[in-house]
């Protein structure tokens, strides 16, 4: 079995350097993360995690807790062992079905365990995270569902920022009468979609009707239920955003059932790009959530923290707030009414 000295002898580093590299140090070089990389991909080697267990008493493992095993959370497993298997680490996944006195026993199961860093998304504002963590050691990054403390590392998506995308999209559209299905406000993230699209549609003097506003969990069957509801209320928006894909497609259900075209009677949008949202038709414009990139992001962080570095507080390479940029994903299921825009 090839050693890290052979691997660093290969690349023309040092086996310390071949270590930080491991890690997710952010402190080397791009092309000799490069280089370094390459060889271990060649070699196919493996960071020894019984002699590296024996010197640490670490397992060499690292918990992912989620809140439900659907669309979304499904990718940032596959991304997290991914990035997990990279950095020689075992991958333990929690799922809280969003019930926090569960979170609060999955953490601390994890913690029994010596687990060498927690990776979570909460479960809502409600989360007992913050007092299961404290007094700790243990690295911890939030990811997705963000935290409000400042000293814990995170990983987000600007979710504000993509509110503003689709009512940018609408308004540029000339859509005016205008619908949203929302996760529940409880949740941080979805208050901050929901303000974004708000505030960006107030500022053009347009306010969404209350009986075209639905609030519910992030799941297939909320976009069912404000479908329904839409319907039933005698007046169609001529756009609406929900804010994750199997939202959107549970309007796209419901639609088709009532023979209600989309895009051509009613535009839908999406959240968070997903697989299913190039499987359905018409196939979904949505916001794109970069959930490889947010793994990667959250094992660097925990990387260095096990290597005992400080992060800066300040946006940046070596921040440990990262915030990160949305992009609009066009696809067929929305069309501007004043055709200015070709989709």
């Amino acid at each position: 079995m090839i050693s890290i000295r052979e691997v660093a002898k290969r690349a023309g580093v040092s086996p310390s350097t071949v270590s930080r590299v491991l890690s997710g140090n952010a402190r080397v070089e791009t092309d000799t993360r490069a280089r370094v990389e390459k060889v271990i991909s060649d070699t196919g080697y493996r960071p020894n995690i019984n002699a590296r267990s024996l010197r640490s008493r670490s397992g060499q493992l690292v918990g992912l807790v989620v809140p439900d095993m659907q669309e979304t959370f499904s990718a940032i497993i596959h991304h997290a062992e991914h990035e997990a298997f990279r950095m020689g680490f075992g991958l333990i996944v929690g799922n809280t079905n969003g019930d926090p006195e569960k979170e609060r026993a999955v953490i601390a199961d994890l913690l029994s365990r010596n687990v060498d860093a927690i990776i979570f998304s909460r479960v809502s504002d409600s989360s007992h995270v913050a007092d299961t963590f404290r007094g700790r050691r243990v690295p911890i990054v939030a990811i997705d569902r963000g935290i409000e403390i400042e000293d814990v590392p995170s990983v987000q998506l600007d979710n504000t920022r993509a509110g503003e995308l689709v009512a940018e999209l609408f308004l540029a559209g000339g859509h005016r009468e205008v619908g949203m299905v929302m996760g529940s406000q409880n949740i941080r993230l979805a208050r901050e979609r929901s303000d974004g699209f708000l505030k960006t549609l107030r500022s053009a003097g347009i306010e969404i009707a209350p009986n075209h506003l639905y609030e519910g969990p992030f799941e297939f069957e909320s976009g069912i239920v404000a479908a329904r509801r839409f319907l039933a209320s005698g007046t169609l928006p001529t756009a609406i955003w929900a804010q994750c894909d199997p939202m959107a497609v549970g309007l796209l259900h419901v639609f088709l059932e009532e023979g209600i075209s989309v895009p051509g009677d009613v535009s839908v949008v999406g959240m968070d790009n997903a697989h299913l949202a190039r499987m359905v038709y018409p196939a979904l414009t949505t916001i794109n959530q970069p959930l490889e990139e947010v793994c990667a992001h959250a094992f660097a962080l925990i990387g260095r923290q096990i290597a005992g570095q400080e992060a800066s507080s300040s946006p940046g390479a070596d921040s440990d707030q990262i915030l990160i940029e949305p992009d609009l994903v066009m696809r067929s299921s929305y069309r501007a009414l004043n055709r200015k825009e070709q989709v």
